[in-house]
């Protein structure tokens, strides 16, 4: 069974989260004429809402689910696993290893979507939650001031290269200094005869 994951890509706030698979159908025709079970596979979904364990939409898939969902279907339908979009929540060190199993449990697998829980999701989690969510909030949003920072570490790691190459640079140039002053102490300077007329 192909299980591919990740978040609606068209609308940010459509927060479900679809999962293509194959399912196994037992076609009837076609067992009753061989004498035994033929299956085949029909593209299904699975739709999970985000902090409801409990509600799991599981159908054929429709037309509508491959527009709503254009990424993710075209993932399926080459086989490739797309990874969850936004930061998995075990990167984020806020939490506990506890903490990451239970939000995943309640189809919570990126700080993003945390942080765009609904009141009713907030609720299923319980005590600590609205906490969480301020802190998942809070965290997007100073991210998206390390845009800045990370151009000021490139900026310095520049400078640190170039720093080098002058120091080099400099290094090469005392040793030719070095050299020219001991050739000029190993040759003997040629006296000019001052005369006065």
């Amino acid at each position: 069974m192909t299980l591919i994951f990740d978040q609606p890509s068209k609308n940010e706030k459509d927060m479900l989260l679809p999962m293509f698979y194959n399912k196994a159908i037992q076609d009837n025709i076609a067992s009753e004429k061989e004498g035994r079970p033929i299956f085949r596979e029909v593209p299904y979904i699975q739709i999970h809402i985000p902090g409801d364990k409990n509600t799991i939409i599981d159908r054929k898939v429709r037309p509508e689910d491959k527009a709503r969902w254009p990424n993710q279907w075209q993932a399926f339908e080459s086989n490739a696993q797309q990874p969850v979009s936004g930061t998995p929540l075990e990167q984020w060190t806020a939490l506990s290893v506890a903490q990451v199993a239970e939000l995943k449990a309640m189809h919570i697998p990126t700080v993003e979507v945390l942080a765009e829980l609904s009141e009713a999701g907030l609720q299923r989690i319980g005590m600590g939650a609205r906490e969480l969510q301020a802190r998942a909030k809070a965290y997007i949003e100073a991210a998206k001031g390390n845009g800045s920072v990370e151009k000021i570490a490139a900026e310095n790691a520049r400078l640190q290269d170039r720093i080098q190459d002058l120091a080099d640079q400099n290094g090469r140039l005392e040793e030719i200094v070095k050299r020219l002053q001991q050739d000029m102490t190993q040759t003997k300077p040629v006296k000019k005869n001052n005369q006065k007329k």
